[in-house]
């Protein structure tokens, strides 16, 4: 073999060597990437948890959640939300307690004392629909088998939603017909009224008769006392008489602050607010029109809780009712 085929031929073998060691490398780094897949899949104890910097869904998403909170509308200590009247806009404002402080509560247990009687328990609560929010709300339920309450307002064309949640296996609560704050407690009679309005359009979309109420801005709100000064002193009582079990919150999520608020931001403003020492959280949520995050925020809220050990329930008459203290 001449000096320049022997050249030739070493030089094919090296280039072989290399390309085959390309190969060898490429397999390797699959593999490895797809064992840490297979990780977060199977082993939850590899979850990253919020102390580390973030959330890791079991759809390997990551939630990351910052060090330190900045003051976003998220973090403000007053709720607002415009309204229309004659015409002219205007801005309605609930007094709420900051995320470091959430409002005082007292909570009147009737029965239900934790899962089975005992243990942790958390209730998931949401507001303002039934929209298009609420069908990726009861996805992400699914998903999880966890079980919610909706309390509802007059959607026009929401009757098959209001199925729907009845079909899942969710609660029901009225929250308002028209929740519009000037004529919702313009008197009681007014709120009387608007209440047996939800209640019928409840009634007449799933048969359901619910007892279930939640204030509009809760019962701690003070933008009623603009419309008729005391009362949700008088009213508190009067909804008792009548039947019905109202619940207020000790956790929020921030979303009743604007619009397509970060996921991040209501994930983290969750934890924030929920109180440490207690058996049983109240969460309140919203999957009224532009709330989509809400639902985009809920995998790692429920992943967390879980975490912690809360069980899922909906609510019902005897469940622990979480009441604020009243202002007005």
């Amino acid at each position: 073999m001449s000096r320049q085929n022997k050249k030739k031929l070493l030089s094919g073998i090296c280039y072989g060597v290399i390309a085959l060691s390309a190969i060898v490398i490429c397999v390797f780094f699959v593999n490895v990437i797809e064992n840490r897949r297979n990780v977060h899949a199977v082993d939850n104890t590899t979850l990253q948890t919020p102390e580390q910097g973030g959330y890791v869904g079991e759809d390997g998403a990551v939630t990351q959640l910052p060090e330190t909170e900045q003051e976003t509308e998220a973090t403000k200590s007053e709720t607002g939300t415009t309204k229309k009247e004659n015409g002219t806009t205007k801005k309605e404002t609930t007094s709420r307690a900051p995320a470091t402080e959430p409002p005082k509560t007292t909570e009147q247990g009737q029965g239900n004392q934790g899962h089975n009687g005992k243990g942790k328990v958390i209730y998931l609560t949401f507001d303002d629909g039934p929209t298009a929010v609420t069908d990726d709300v009861l996805t992400v339920l699914d998903r999880y088998k966890v079980k919610a309450t909706f309390f509802v307002i007059y959607q026009k064309g929401g009757e098959e939603r209001l199925r729907e949640i009845q079909r899942r296996g969710h609660t029901i609560g009225l929250h308002s017909y028209s929740h519009k704050y000037n004529e919702v407690y313009a008197s009681t009679d007014a709120f009387f009224e608007d209440l047996q309005k939800v209640s019928d359009y409840v009634e007449g979309a799933t048969g359901i008769k619910s007892k279930l109420i939640r204030f509009p801005g809760g019962s701690s709100n003070e933008v009623s006392k603009k419309y008729s000064p005391g009362i949700m002193t008088k009213l508190v009582p009067m909804v008792k008489e009548k039947g019905y079990v109202y619940f207020d919150w000790n956790c929020e999520n921030g979303d009743a602050n604007g619009n397509n608020i970060s996921p991040r931001s209501l994930v983290e403003k969750t934890i924030k607010t929920a109180p440490k020492s207690a058996n049983h959280i109240c969460v309140l949520m919203h999957d009224g029109p532009g709330k989509k995050t809400t639902a985009q925020a809920l995998p790692g809220i429920i992943e967390y809780f879980r975490d912690a050990g809360y069980a899922f329930e909906s609510l019902n008459m005897n469940s622990y009712a979480v009441h604020h203290a009243i202002h007005n």
